[in-house]
């Protein structure tokens, strides 16, 4: 991520720490479902296998302090162990905010 526009003061005020805390955001995101490690980072979306990117969506939908977060079938086409991986990091997200999902899978 590149925060380059943020380096500079805006108006005499330092904005420098708004690109460490969006950071930050992003990279508990992606340790959460397990998309930090393995060179996941590194590749485009578009070589991701269908499971990455699944689990990429909740990343992004975790992302921030929104109160109310919707997610339709989040699990489909997740292996089981990225399952669990997948519905640990929901349930450790649930905490401060409301989680409205749909799911088949009734694990």
């Amino acid at each position: 991520m590149s925060c380059f526009y943020f380096t500079k003061p805006y108006h005499g005020i330092d904005l420098s720490f708004l690109c460490l805390t969006a950071d930050w955001a992003v990279d508990e995101s992606l340790r959460s479902v397990n998309l930090l490690h393995g060179g996941a980072p590194d590749k485009q979306v578009k070589k991701y296998s269908g499971g990455m990117r699944r689990r990429l969506s909740v990343a992004i939908s975790l992302i921030g302090d929104a109160k109310v977060v919707y997610m339709d079938e989040p699990s489909t086409g997740l292996d089981p162990a990225s399952r669990k991986s997948l519905w640990n990091a929901v349930k450790q997200a649930k905490q401060d905010r409301a989680i409205i999902l749909t799911s088949k899978c009734s694990d």
